[in-house]
Protein backbone atom coordinates (compact mmCIF):
# COMPACT_ATOMS: atom_id res chain seq x y z
CA UNK A 1 0.00 0.00 0.00
CA UNK A 2 2.87 2.24 0.91
CA UNK A 3 4.68 1.75 -2.31
CA UNK A 4 1.23 2.38 -4.25
CA UNK A 5 1.09 5.82 -2.61
CA UNK A 6 4.55 6.70 -3.37
CA UNK A 7 4.01 5.55 -6.63
CA UNK A 8 1.15 7.47 -7.19
CA UNK A 9 2.45 11.02 -5.55
CA UNK A 10 5.66 10.39 -7.45
CA UNK A 11 3.99 10.43 -10.27
CA UNK A 12 1.99 13.16 -9.55
CA UNK A 13 4.66 15.13 -8.52
CA UNK A 14 6.32 14.72 -12.71
CA UNK A 15 3.25 15.38 -14.11
CA UNK A 16 2.36 18.97 -11.87
CA UNK A 17 6.00 19.56 -13.07
CA UNK A 18 5.82 18.66 -16.63
CA UNK A 19 2.46 20.97 -16.63
CA UNK A 20 4.61 23.51 -14.87
CA UNK A 21 7.41 23.61 -17.45
CA UNK A 22 5.09 23.72 -20.17
CA UNK A 23 3.04 26.87 -18.87
CA UNK A 24 6.62 28.62 -18.63
CA UNK A 25 8.35 27.28 -21.83
CA UNK A 26 7.37 30.30 -23.53
CA UNK A 27 10.55 31.82 -22.18
CA UNK A 28 13.13 30.00 -23.84
CA UNK A 29 12.87 32.47 -26.29
CA UNK A 30 13.42 35.48 -24.57
CA UNK A 31 17.02 37.18 -24.59
CA UNK A 32 16.56 37.10 -20.48
CA UNK A 33 16.58 33.33 -20.60
CA UNK A 34 19.27 32.91 -23.48
CA UNK A 35 21.45 35.62 -21.89
CA UNK A 36 21.08 33.87 -18.28
CA UNK A 37 21.91 30.37 -19.75
CA UNK A 38 24.68 31.44 -21.83
CA UNK A 39 24.02 31.98 -25.31
CA UNK A 40 25.95 33.96 -27.60
CA UNK A 41 24.36 37.25 -29.26
CA UNK A 42 22.88 36.54 -32.60
CA UNK A 43 25.21 38.66 -34.37
CA UNK A 44 28.38 36.32 -33.43
CA UNK A 45 28.81 33.99 -36.37
CA UNK A 46 29.18 31.45 -33.50
CA UNK A 47 25.92 32.80 -31.99
CA UNK A 48 24.49 28.89 -30.12
CA UNK A 49 27.77 26.95 -30.99
CA UNK A 50 28.92 27.03 -27.31
CA UNK A 51 25.88 26.83 -25.54
CA UNK A 52 26.23 25.71 -21.99
CA UNK A 53 29.92 25.62 -21.42
CA UNK A 54 30.49 22.86 -19.24
CA UNK A 55 33.77 20.66 -20.03
CA UNK A 56 31.08 17.19 -19.30
CA UNK A 57 29.65 15.94 -22.37
CA UNK A 58 26.53 13.78 -20.87
CA UNK A 59 24.95 17.53 -21.03
CA UNK A 60 25.64 18.03 -24.17
CA UNK A 61 27.67 21.91 -25.12
CA UNK A 62 26.64 22.02 -28.81
CA UNK A 63 23.01 22.12 -28.12
CA UNK A 64 21.74 25.18 -30.62
CA UNK A 65 17.99 25.26 -28.96
CA UNK A 66 17.21 27.22 -26.26
CA UNK A 67 13.73 24.97 -25.80
CA UNK A 68 16.05 21.95 -25.48
CA UNK A 69 18.06 23.75 -22.53
CA UNK A 70 15.01 25.18 -20.90
CA UNK A 71 13.07 21.73 -20.57
CA UNK A 72 16.70 20.29 -19.51
CA UNK A 73 17.53 22.44 -16.77
CA UNK A 74 14.15 23.03 -15.34
CA UNK A 75 13.84 19.23 -14.86
CA UNK A 76 17.07 18.99 -13.51
CA UNK A 77 15.47 22.51 -11.25
CA UNK A 78 12.87 19.94 -9.72
CA UNK A 79 14.28 16.79 -9.38
CA UNK A 80 17.82 17.86 -8.27
CA UNK A 81 18.87 18.22 -4.54
CA UNK A 82 22.11 19.52 -5.49
CA UNK A 83 20.62 22.01 -8.30
CA UNK A 84 21.84 25.19 -6.94
CA UNK A 85 25.47 24.58 -6.20
CA UNK A 86 26.05 22.81 -9.87
CA UNK A 87 24.02 25.69 -11.48
CA UNK A 88 23.60 28.75 -9.06
CA UNK A 89 22.81 31.35 -12.09
CA UNK A 90 19.89 29.67 -13.00
CA UNK A 91 18.81 28.17 -10.18
CA UNK A 92 18.54 32.01 -9.19
CA UNK A 93 16.45 32.37 -12.54
CA UNK A 94 14.19 29.65 -11.67
CA UNK A 95 13.59 30.45 -8.41
CA UNK A 96 11.87 33.29 -9.83
CA UNK A 97 10.16 31.01 -12.74
CA UNK A 98 9.19 28.47 -10.18
CA UNK A 99 9.46 29.91 -6.93
CA UNK A 100 11.98 27.90 -4.27
CA UNK A 101 12.01 24.58 -3.27
CA UNK A 102 13.38 24.83 0.00
CA UNK A 103 11.89 21.03 0.92
CA UNK A 104 13.98 19.63 -2.21
CA UNK A 105 17.40 21.87 -2.73
CA UNK A 106 19.96 21.12 -0.41
CA UNK A 107 23.90 21.29 -0.74
CA UNK A 108 27.14 23.21 -0.07
CA UNK A 109 28.45 25.47 -2.53
CA UNK A 110 32.41 25.59 -3.81
CA UNK A 111 33.89 29.03 -2.21
CA UNK A 112 37.54 28.14 -3.55
CA UNK A 113 39.92 28.42 -6.71
CA UNK A 114 43.21 27.39 -6.96
CA UNK A 115 45.90 29.97 -8.37
CA UNK A 116 47.87 30.30 -11.46
CA UNK A 117 51.07 31.64 -11.93
CA UNK A 118 52.47 33.79 -15.40
CA UNK A 119 56.19 32.28 -13.64
CA UNK A 120 55.72 28.71 -14.60
CA UNK A 121 58.51 28.35 -11.35
CA UNK A 122 55.53 29.31 -9.25
CA UNK A 123 52.78 27.79 -11.02
CA UNK A 124 51.72 25.15 -8.39
CA UNK A 125 48.13 25.76 -8.08
CA UNK A 126 47.58 27.13 -4.32
CA UNK A 127 44.31 27.14 -2.92
CA UNK A 128 42.48 30.39 -1.85
CA UNK A 129 38.89 31.09 -0.44
CA UNK A 130 37.03 33.50 -1.86
CA UNK A 131 35.13 35.28 1.09
CA UNK A 132 31.97 37.65 -0.85
CA UNK A 133 31.73 39.35 2.38
CA UNK A 134 35.44 40.80 1.62
CA UNK A 135 35.17 41.84 -1.54
CA UNK A 136 35.22 45.33 -2.05
CA UNK A 137 34.61 45.20 -5.58
CA UNK A 138 35.31 43.65 -8.61
CA UNK A 139 36.88 45.79 -11.60
CA UNK A 140 37.40 45.44 -15.43
CA UNK A 141 41.08 45.36 -15.72
CA UNK A 142 42.45 46.17 -19.11
CA UNK A 143 45.78 45.04 -20.22
CA UNK A 144 47.19 47.21 -23.03
CA UNK A 145 48.09 46.00 -26.23
CA UNK A 146 51.76 44.09 -26.74
CA UNK A 147 54.55 44.58 -28.38
CA UNK A 148 55.79 40.83 -28.40
CA UNK A 149 52.85 38.50 -27.16
CA UNK A 150 50.89 37.69 -30.54
CA UNK A 151 48.12 36.80 -28.66
CA UNK A 152 47.91 40.02 -26.99
CA UNK A 153 47.69 42.12 -30.35
CA UNK A 154 44.92 43.94 -28.96
CA UNK A 155 45.44 43.66 -25.15
CA UNK A 156 43.61 41.81 -22.92
CA UNK A 157 40.50 41.80 -20.74
CA UNK A 158 40.36 40.49 -17.21
CA UNK A 159 38.57 41.37 -13.96
CA UNK A 160 40.03 42.08 -10.34
CA UNK A 161 38.83 41.12 -7.45
CA UNK A 162 39.46 44.19 -4.51
CA UNK A 163 39.11 41.75 -1.63
CA UNK A 164 40.42 43.46 2.00
CA UNK A 165 42.99 42.37 3.76
CA UNK A 166 42.13 39.64 6.92
CA UNK A 167 43.66 42.37 9.56
CA UNK A 168 41.21 44.85 8.28
CA UNK A 169 38.48 45.97 9.88
CA UNK A 170 36.01 48.12 7.33
CA UNK A 171 35.22 46.39 4.08
CA UNK A 172 35.81 50.18 2.10
CA UNK A 173 38.22 52.16 -0.49
CA UNK A 174 41.08 51.46 1.97
CA UNK A 175 41.70 47.83 0.65
CA UNK A 176 42.79 49.21 -2.82
CA UNK A 177 45.74 49.04 -0.42
CA UNK A 178 45.42 45.48 0.34
CA UNK A 179 46.84 44.38 -3.15
CA UNK A 180 48.51 41.44 -1.44
CA UNK A 181 45.04 39.99 -1.69
CA UNK A 182 43.88 40.87 -4.59
CA UNK A 183 42.89 37.82 -7.49
CA UNK A 184 42.78 38.11 -11.17
CA UNK A 185 40.22 35.84 -13.38
CA UNK A 186 41.61 35.98 -16.61
CA UNK A 187 39.85 33.60 -19.61
CA UNK A 188 42.41 32.87 -21.97
CA UNK A 189 43.87 30.04 -23.96
CA UNK A 190 45.08 26.63 -21.97
CA UNK A 191 48.34 26.24 -24.25
CA UNK A 192 49.28 29.67 -24.13
CA UNK A 193 53.10 28.67 -22.83
CA UNK A 194 53.96 27.53 -26.69
CA UNK A 195 54.01 29.54 -29.68
CA UNK A 196 51.02 31.44 -30.52
CA UNK A 197 49.04 30.92 -33.98
CA UNK A 198 47.20 33.78 -35.35
CA UNK A 199 45.81 31.79 -37.54
CA UNK A 200 45.15 28.62 -35.76
CA UNK A 201 43.05 30.96 -32.90
CA UNK A 202 41.20 32.72 -35.90
CA UNK A 203 39.55 29.12 -36.40
CA UNK A 204 38.89 28.58 -32.87
CA UNK A 205 42.01 25.86 -32.90
CA UNK A 206 42.98 26.57 -29.13
CA UNK A 207 40.48 25.71 -26.18
CA UNK A 208 40.26 28.82 -23.44
CA UNK A 209 39.85 28.19 -19.57
CA UNK A 210 39.45 30.53 -16.67
CA UNK A 211 42.35 31.43 -14.64
CA UNK A 212 42.87 32.87 -11.50
CA UNK A 213 46.13 34.62 -10.61
CA UNK A 214 47.53 36.58 -7.97
CA UNK A 215 46.95 41.05 -8.67
CA UNK A 216 50.91 41.49 -7.78
CA UNK A 217 51.77 38.24 -10.22
CA UNK A 218 49.46 39.88 -13.22
CA UNK A 219 51.21 43.17 -12.34
CA UNK A 220 54.92 42.04 -12.62
CA UNK A 221 54.35 40.09 -15.02
CA UNK A 222 52.77 43.34 -17.43
CA UNK A 223 54.52 46.05 -16.19
CA UNK A 224 58.01 44.72 -15.69
CA UNK A 225 58.07 41.28 -18.32
CA UNK A 226 56.12 43.06 -20.90
CA UNK A 227 56.18 46.80 -20.25
CA UNK A 228 52.89 47.28 -20.38
CA UNK A 229 49.85 49.15 -18.64
CA UNK A 230 46.97 48.04 -16.67
CA UNK A 231 44.01 50.24 -16.14
CA UNK A 232 41.22 49.16 -13.02
CA UNK A 233 37.88 50.19 -13.47
CA UNK A 234 35.17 49.67 -11.06
CA UNK A 235 32.23 48.18 -12.25
CA UNK A 236 28.97 49.50 -11.08
CA UNK A 237 26.75 46.30 -9.98
CA UNK A 238 24.69 45.75 -6.97
CA UNK A 239 25.37 43.94 -4.14
CA UNK A 240 23.30 41.09 -5.89
CA UNK A 241 25.14 41.34 -9.45
CA UNK A 242 28.79 41.20 -7.59
CA UNK A 243 28.03 38.42 -5.89
CA UNK A 244 26.59 36.42 -8.54
CA UNK A 245 29.54 37.64 -10.53
CA UNK A 246 31.46 35.85 -7.75
CA UNK A 247 29.72 33.06 -7.92
CA UNK A 248 29.60 32.85 -12.22
CA UNK A 249 34.00 33.24 -11.79
CA UNK A 250 33.61 30.03 -9.21
CA UNK A 251 31.69 28.19 -11.63
CA UNK A 252 33.33 29.01 -14.81
CA UNK A 253 36.68 27.65 -13.13
CA UNK A 254 35.61 24.83 -11.77
CA UNK A 255 33.40 23.82 -15.26
CA UNK A 256 34.27 26.40 -18.41
CA UNK A 257 36.08 24.20 -20.92
CA UNK A 258 35.26 26.44 -24.34
CA UNK A 259 36.59 27.58 -27.54
CA UNK A 260 39.16 30.35 -28.44
CA UNK A 261 37.99 32.43 -31.13
CA UNK A 262 40.37 35.30 -32.05
CA UNK A 263 37.65 37.57 -33.34
CA UNK A 264 34.41 35.68 -31.76
CA UNK A 265 35.04 34.36 -28.53
CA UNK A 266 37.97 36.15 -27.19
CA UNK A 267 38.73 37.39 -23.74
CA UNK A 268 36.58 40.40 -24.53
CA UNK A 269 33.54 38.19 -25.43
CA UNK A 270 34.13 36.14 -22.59
CA UNK A 271 33.99 39.41 -19.96
CA UNK A 272 31.05 40.68 -21.94
CA UNK A 273 29.02 37.83 -21.84
CA UNK A 274 29.31 36.61 -18.07
CA UNK A 275 28.16 40.57 -17.10
CA UNK A 276 25.32 40.39 -19.47
CA UNK A 277 24.56 36.91 -17.48
CA UNK A 278 24.49 38.43 -14.29
CA UNK A 279 22.84 41.65 -15.49
CA UNK A 280 20.13 39.38 -16.83
CA UNK A 281 19.38 36.99 -13.85
CA UNK A 282 18.94 40.33 -11.68
CA UNK A 283 16.84 42.22 -14.05
CA UNK A 284 18.92 44.59 -16.26
CA UNK A 285 19.17 42.94 -19.53
CA UNK A 286 21.66 45.35 -21.86
CA UNK A 287 22.31 45.05 -25.55
CA UNK A 288 24.15 42.63 -27.06
CA UNK A 289 27.55 42.55 -28.89
CA UNK A 290 28.20 45.00 -31.57
CA UNK A 291 30.03 43.95 -34.42
CA UNK A 292 32.98 46.30 -33.74
CA UNK A 293 33.51 44.83 -30.10
CA UNK A 294 36.64 42.59 -30.82
CA UNK A 295 38.99 44.20 -28.54
CA UNK A 296 39.50 44.80 -24.87
CA UNK A 297 40.00 48.86 -25.65
CA UNK A 298 35.71 48.43 -27.59
CA UNK A 299 34.80 46.42 -24.85
CA UNK A 300 35.63 49.18 -22.15
CA UNK A 301 33.76 51.43 -24.72
CA UNK A 302 31.22 49.79 -24.79
CA UNK A 303 30.39 48.85 -21.20
CA UNK A 304 30.81 52.59 -20.05
CA UNK A 305 28.16 53.81 -22.55
CA UNK A 306 25.68 51.39 -20.77
CA UNK A 307 26.69 52.65 -17.48
CA UNK A 308 28.09 48.92 -16.40
CA UNK A 309 31.67 50.79 -15.61
CA UNK A 310 32.99 53.41 -13.42
CA UNK A 311 35.66 55.74 -15.56
CA UNK A 312 36.04 58.64 -13.46
CA UNK A 313 38.49 57.17 -11.05
CA UNK A 314 41.09 57.61 -14.29
CA UNK A 315 40.53 60.75 -15.61
CA UNK A 316 43.75 61.75 -13.90
CA UNK A 317 46.55 59.80 -14.23
CA UNK A 318 48.82 60.82 -11.61
CA UNK A 319 45.83 60.21 -9.41
CA UNK A 320 44.79 56.96 -10.34
CA UNK A 321 48.03 55.86 -9.87
CA UNK A 322 48.34 56.86 -6.52
CA UNK A 323 44.88 55.67 -5.58
CA UNK A 324 44.99 51.92 -7.35
CA UNK A 325 43.62 52.47 -10.45
CA UNK A 326 46.80 52.58 -12.62
CA UNK A 327 49.84 50.92 -13.57
CA UNK A 328 51.98 52.47 -16.15
CA UNK A 329 54.44 49.88 -17.42
CA UNK A 330 57.86 50.16 -15.12
CA UNK A 331 59.75 50.99 -17.84
CA UNK A 332 60.87 54.15 -15.57
CA UNK A 333 62.02 51.12 -13.21
CA UNK A 334 64.09 49.66 -15.80
CA UNK A 335 65.57 53.18 -16.63
CA UNK A 336 66.05 53.78 -13.37
CA UNK A 337 68.18 49.85 -12.50
CA UNK A 338 70.13 50.35 -15.49
CA UNK A 339 71.21 54.32 -14.57
CA UNK A 340 72.07 53.41 -10.96
CA UNK A 341 74.80 50.76 -12.83
CA UNK A 342 76.07 53.21 -15.05
CA UNK A 343 77.22 55.21 -12.34
CA UNK A 344 79.37 52.08 -11.08
CA UNK A 345 80.34 50.29 -14.94
CA UNK A 346 81.94 52.30 -16.86
CA UNK A 347 81.58 51.40 -20.80
CA UNK A 348 77.84 50.77 -21.01
CA UNK A 349 76.09 51.66 -23.85
CA UNK A 350 74.03 54.99 -23.66
CA UNK A 351 70.19 53.41 -23.95
CA UNK A 352 69.19 50.30 -21.93
CA UNK A 353 67.15 49.13 -24.73
CA UNK A 354 70.45 48.24 -26.59
CA UNK A 355 72.01 46.52 -23.59
CA UNK A 356 69.03 44.27 -22.89
CA UNK A 357 68.70 43.39 -26.78
CA UNK A 358 72.44 42.71 -27.51
CA UNK A 359 74.07 42.24 -23.97
CA UNK A 360 75.71 38.69 -23.65
CA UNK A 361 74.89 36.91 -20.29
CA UNK A 362 78.44 35.71 -19.63
CA UNK A 363 79.79 39.55 -20.47
CA UNK A 364 76.95 40.77 -18.09
CA UNK A 365 78.28 38.70 -15.48
CA UNK A 366 81.60 39.77 -15.47
CA UNK A 367 80.47 43.12 -15.21
CA UNK A 368 78.28 41.90 -12.39
CA UNK A 369 81.63 41.33 -10.38
CA UNK A 370 82.47 44.67 -10.02
CA UNK A 371 79.06 45.59 -7.94
CA UNK A 372 79.21 46.00 -4.19
CA UNK A 373 76.14 47.56 -2.79
CA UNK A 374 72.91 46.07 -2.37
CA UNK A 375 71.04 48.23 -4.13
CA UNK A 376 73.44 47.90 -7.24
CA UNK A 377 73.13 43.87 -7.19
CA UNK A 378 69.11 44.58 -7.32
CA UNK A 379 69.61 46.59 -9.90
CA UNK A 380 71.23 44.31 -11.77
CA UNK A 381 69.21 41.37 -10.50
CA UNK A 382 65.58 43.44 -11.75
CA UNK A 383 68.04 43.53 -15.69
CA UNK A 384 68.75 39.73 -15.58
CA UNK A 385 64.92 38.34 -15.07
CA UNK A 386 63.69 41.01 -17.65
CA UNK A 387 65.73 39.51 -20.02
CA UNK A 388 65.06 35.93 -18.95
CA UNK A 389 61.53 36.66 -19.21
CA UNK A 390 62.12 37.47 -22.79
CA UNK A 391 63.56 34.53 -23.53
CA UNK A 392 61.90 32.35 -21.66
CA UNK A 393 59.11 32.72 -24.45
CA UNK A 394 60.96 32.03 -26.96
CA UNK A 395 61.84 28.31 -25.32
CA UNK A 396 59.51 26.21 -27.30
CA UNK A 397 60.85 27.41 -30.58
CA UNK A 398 64.40 26.73 -29.50
CA UNK A 399 63.31 23.01 -28.34
CA UNK A 400 61.73 22.17 -31.02
CA UNK A 401 64.83 21.85 -32.85
CA UNK A 402 66.83 19.41 -30.33
CA UNK A 403 63.86 17.53 -29.06
CA UNK A 404 62.04 14.68 -31.80
CA UNK A 405 59.56 13.78 -29.40
CA UNK A 406 56.69 16.31 -29.29
CA UNK A 407 55.29 14.74 -26.26
CA UNK A 408 58.18 15.81 -24.33
CA UNK A 409 58.00 19.14 -25.59
CA UNK A 410 54.13 19.58 -24.81
CA UNK A 411 54.79 17.68 -21.33
CA UNK A 412 57.32 20.65 -20.53
CA UNK A 413 55.34 23.47 -22.07
CA UNK A 414 51.67 22.69 -22.37
CA UNK A 415 49.31 24.75 -20.02
CA UNK A 416 47.53 23.80 -16.35
CA UNK A 417 45.38 20.85 -17.65
CA UNK A 418 45.33 19.08 -14.01
CA UNK A 419 42.03 17.55 -14.13
CA UNK A 420 40.36 19.07 -11.03
CA UNK A 421 37.23 17.25 -10.62
CA UNK A 422 36.24 13.76 -10.02
CA UNK A 423 33.53 12.74 -12.72
CA UNK A 424 30.29 14.81 -11.78
CA UNK A 425 27.00 14.62 -13.13
CA UNK A 426 26.97 18.30 -15.19
CA UNK A 427 27.64 22.13 -14.14
CA UNK A 428 29.62 22.58 -11.03
CA UNK A 429 31.47 19.76 -8.77
CA UNK A 430 30.25 19.20 -5.42
CA UNK A 431 32.66 19.37 -2.57
CA UNK A 432 33.21 15.76 -2.43
CA UNK A 433 33.68 15.68 -6.13
CA UNK A 434 37.02 17.85 -5.87
CA UNK A 435 40.18 15.76 -6.84
CA UNK A 436 41.52 15.50 -2.96
CA UNK A 437 45.05 17.23 -1.44
CA UNK A 438 46.78 13.98 -2.30
CA UNK A 439 46.22 14.47 -6.13
CA UNK A 440 46.81 18.26 -6.08
CA UNK A 441 50.15 17.20 -4.38
CA UNK A 442 50.85 14.52 -6.90
CA UNK A 443 50.65 17.30 -9.39
CA UNK A 444 52.47 19.81 -7.59
CA UNK A 445 55.43 16.90 -7.72
CA UNK A 446 54.77 16.27 -11.06
CA UNK A 447 55.36 20.22 -12.11
CA UNK A 448 58.55 19.78 -10.20
CA UNK A 449 59.42 17.17 -12.56
CA UNK A 450 58.38 18.71 -15.73
CA UNK A 451 60.61 22.06 -14.36
CA UNK A 452 63.66 19.43 -13.70
CA UNK A 453 62.89 18.21 -17.34
CA UNK A 454 63.71 21.70 -18.80
CA UNK A 455 66.38 22.20 -16.88
CA UNK A 456 68.18 19.36 -17.48
CA UNK A 457 67.39 20.06 -21.57
CA UNK A 458 69.37 23.32 -20.66
CA UNK A 459 72.32 21.72 -19.27
CA UNK A 460 71.96 18.89 -22.23
CA UNK A 461 71.63 20.75 -25.05
CA UNK A 462 73.13 24.18 -24.21
CA UNK A 463 76.40 22.85 -25.84
CA UNK A 464 74.63 22.66 -29.37
CA UNK A 465 72.56 26.21 -29.53
CA UNK A 466 73.77 29.62 -28.66
CA UNK A 467 70.65 30.56 -27.27
CA UNK A 468 69.50 27.53 -25.32
CA UNK A 469 73.90 28.51 -23.73
CA UNK A 470 72.33 31.82 -23.51
CA UNK A 471 69.42 30.53 -21.53
CA UNK A 472 71.37 28.57 -19.34
CA UNK A 473 73.80 31.16 -18.24
CA UNK A 474 71.09 34.02 -17.72
CA UNK A 475 69.67 31.48 -15.10
CA UNK A 476 72.65 31.15 -13.75
CA UNK A 477 73.50 34.98 -13.70
CA UNK A 478 69.86 35.36 -11.89
CA UNK A 479 70.78 32.91 -9.19
CA UNK A 480 74.53 34.11 -8.48
CA UNK A 481 73.05 37.60 -7.80
CA UNK A 482 70.21 36.39 -5.48
CA UNK A 483 72.84 34.82 -3.50
CA UNK A 484 74.83 37.75 -3.24
CA UNK A 485 71.69 39.81 -2.55
CA UNK A 486 70.66 37.54 0.06
CA UNK A 487 73.77 37.90 1.99
CA UNK A 488 72.42 41.86 2.73
CA UNK A 489 69.58 40.79 4.55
Amino acid sequence: MLCFILVLSSSLFAKVTAEKIESELWRAKSKTFKAVAGFKSKDSPFAYNLGLKLKNKKYSKQSKSAKEVFIAQSVLYFNDPSYPCREPILNKYFKEVYGELHWLHDCASIDEVLIHSTNPQLDLKKSVVIDFSRVFEIHYLEGTPSTTDKSATFGHSMLRLVICAPERVAVGPECLKDRDHHLVASYGVLDDNRTFSTLKSIFGGYRARLFMYTFNDIADYYQISEYRKLLSYPLILSNAEQDDLLKKLIYDFWSYDGDYYLTSNNCAHEIFDVLRMVKAVNGSLFSKHSNGMKSPKNLTDHLFKRGVLNSEPLKNFVEAEKNGYYFPAKIHRIRKAYSKLKQTIVGLPRKYQRFLKRSQAANRNDLWTELKSDSEISAALLLEKVIYARELRNMPKYMKKFIPSRDLLEKAYEGDDLVLTNESAYGQPLKHELVTNDVVEHYIQWKKSVLRVRDEFLARFKNRSKKILEVSLIKENIGSLQARLDKFN
